[in-house]
């Protein structure tokens, strides 16, 4: 072979070793390319994970303080709530307190009362029964039961003519029967009540039924010779003060208490001594020879218009009105 045949071969194999060199290239050019795309994507894909792993720390930050919010409003709220319970149980404790306190003092008031009637009725011989109104419950002390009503009895017999229509005619009477205690002005209210001392017993008896008492019975006969019929009623100091609590229910009730507002001198004793009183009283003889002095009505303390009920019995009138005067002190 000669030169030109050695010259042909190189040219060809340049030839060649250029092509396998521009395939390499090419080659090499696509396998970067594909290298440097797929570390693309693979950056890309890392960089959507660590956002999405961000996001996700972010949404869970977020909602850890969001629990955290949640958690601190609910110990607030029952912090709250505690210290409401707590406030609540506070007062609770202190009004009981203050309950019981009153209860003592009223309890006090009332065991007063009593020891000094008891202290009455030994040093002076005599018989009480006083009634009267505290914390809206009626108190009771003495040892004096089973008594006539007396004239304390032309209260109700009033209403009885208001109730049944027949006052209009007897206006007269019923004011000298309670400003004076007028006897004759009772019997004539008495007689016109009814026409006989039956019917009129169970007319006067429906005015203590009104006012809420079922046991009061007026007689229908004489009980005491020279007395009236309707003035034996017997009728406790505590059922008095009952019905003076339901009194402003009954017909007629206003006039007969504004009767009762001017009281004369002759009923000015026990709470007819202060001013501001509406009362009625009444009085007779005891079977043994002494005399009884009663009488029921409002007296005045702090402002308030105040039900009870006096009675007492000693050796005379006068000694009689003198127990209730005393009595009547101890409430002012």
């Amino acid at each position: 072979m000669g030169y030109k045949g050695l010259g042909k071969i190189a040219v060809r194999k340049t030839k060649q070793y250029r092509h396998t060199a521009f395939l390499s290239g090419i080659i090499a050019f696509l396998v970067s390319l594909l290298v440097f795309m797929f570390v693309g994507v693979a950056f890309a894909i890392h960089n959507d994970r660590v956002m999405e792993a961000q996001q996700a720390r972010q949404e869970r930050l977020e909602r850890q303080r969001q629990l955290e919010q949640e958690e601190k409003a609910r110990q607030e709220a029952e912090a709250k709530k505690q210290a409401e319970r707590a406030q609540e149980k506070a007062k609770k404790k202190e009004a009981a307190k203050k309950e019981q306190d009153q209860e003592k003092l009223q309890d006090s008031s009332a065991q007063g009362i009593i020891t000094q009637i008891a202290n009455l009725e030994n040093q002076q011989g005599v018989a009480v029964s006083v009634a009267w109104v505290d914390a809206g419950e009626i108190r009771t002390a003495g040892s004096l039961t089973d008594f006539p009503a007396w004239s304390t009895s032309k209260v109700p017999l009033a209403l009885a003519l208001y109730k049944n229509g027949l006052a209009s005619g007897q206006e007269g009477n019923i004011s000298a029967a309670i400003q004076l205690s007028d006897n004759g002005a009772a019997e004539a209210m008495w007689a016109a009540l009814a026409p006989d001392d039956v019917q009129r017993a169970a007319r006067m008896g429906e005015i203590f039924r009104d006012a809420g008492d079922a046991a009061t019975t007026v007689p229908s006969t004489h009980l005491y010779p020279g007395y009236t019929i309707f003035g034996q009623t017997s009728w406790s100091t505590s059922s008095q003060v009952a019905f003076l609590m339901n009194f402003d229910s009954l017909p007629g009730s206003a006039q007969v208490k504004s009767y009762m507002s001017n009281y004369a001198g002759n009923q000015a004793w026990g709470i007819g001594r202060y001013s501001g009183s509406a009362l009625k009283g009444g009085w007779g003889p005891t079977r043994w020879g002494g005399y009884t002095a009663r009488q029921f009505g409002w007296y005045i303390k702090d402002g308030q218009s105040v039900p009870i009920a006096i009675a007492a019995q000693a050796g005379s009138f006068g000694g009689a009105t003198a127990v209730v005067d005393q009595v009547a002190q101890m409430f002012q």
